[in-house]
């Protein structure tokens, strides 16, 4: 019972879970499952709103011009799939080891080559390598501070000069908006997080600065305790713009999403190209 009083309270921002539910091998099929199936709203888009941001792309970084792309926190390949098959020479990263083996079997399937690689883009240490480095599905927001300029870092590094970054946020309206909540739930076994009977405890809470974090914690019969952090960070356009100036990118054209529709003060999402 200590144990779990402990693990409820409210942490430090950004202070780690006891695990990360992309890399927890106990759930990674559920993580695979909510980027394939288009009625979960977890980890990807539709088929529909992926091809309008396969539009955007080949918009603002044109076959004839832009050859090879990165895409970071790939996922099982469900954007890399769809630039590789317009032409493009397409290298796809993701630390979570079950959707990398599909999205290489898809692409095996499907007789595409693109170059997937499991590991970590925090510590990526390409140069100049690439003319679009996509990091999409506001990855960026939920990494600290710290892990946000060293991927901007990264970013800046493996782009040829003149090249382009995709990335998209929350938005300082869907901060306000954001309600915090408490809520249980006993589950029998094979729910979304985990085959076994366990205890579902979860909350939302928003911090200073326009954070905010969503706490799981499951507790399981023979005493396990899992505890998942999910963080966010949330942004306005010039909040964005000061991150990515300092790493030494401009910022070139916002949206109001990935998909390429016009940017609204009052939308969810803000959608960036950076420009090396």
């Amino acid at each position: 019972m200590d144990k779990l009083l402990e693990v409820v309270k409210s942490p430090e921002v950004f202070a780690e879970g006891s695990q990360d539910i992309w890399l927890d091998p106990d759930r990674a099929d559920f993580v695979l499952q909510s980027h394939l199936d288009e009625t979960m709203d977890g980890a990807s888009k539709d088929a529909h709103f992926i091809q309008q941001s396969i539009d955007l792309i080949s918009e603002i970084a044109p076959l004839t011009n832009y050859q090879s792309i990165l895409d970071l926190g790939c996922g099982p390949g469900l954007y890399s799939e769809k630039l590789a098959e317009k032409g493009y020479s397409v290298t796809g990263i993701d630390f979570a080891e079950n959707s990398i083996e599909y999205a290489r079997k898809e692409a095996e399937k499907k007789n595409l080559s693109i170059d997937y690689h499991c590991g970590d883009f925090l510590t990526i240490n390409y140069e100049e390598e690439f003319d679009l480095t996509l990091l999409i599905y506001q990855i960026f927001g939920i990494l600290n501070p710290d892990e946000r300029k060293k991927v901007l870092s990264n970013m800046y590094r493996a782009l040829k000069p003149g090249g382009f970054v995709l990335l998209d946020v929350l938005s300082d309206k869907s901060f306000a908006d954001f309600e915090e909540s408490r809520e249980w739930s006993l589950s029998s076994k094979n729910s979304m997080l985990s085959r076994k009977k366990h205890l579902g405890l979860i909350s939302t809470e928003k911090y200073p600065n326009n954070v905010s974090l969503q706490k799981t914690v499951l507790v399981f019969e023979d005493g396990e305790i899992v505890n998942y952090h999910y963080w966010n960070q949330y942004f306005s356009v010039e909040d964005l713009r000061q991150e990515i100036e300092e790493a030494g990118f401009t910022l070139e054209q916002v949206y109001a999403d990935v998909n390429g529709e016009t940017y609204k003060a009052d939308g969810e999402f803000i959608a960036a190209v950076l420009r090396k």
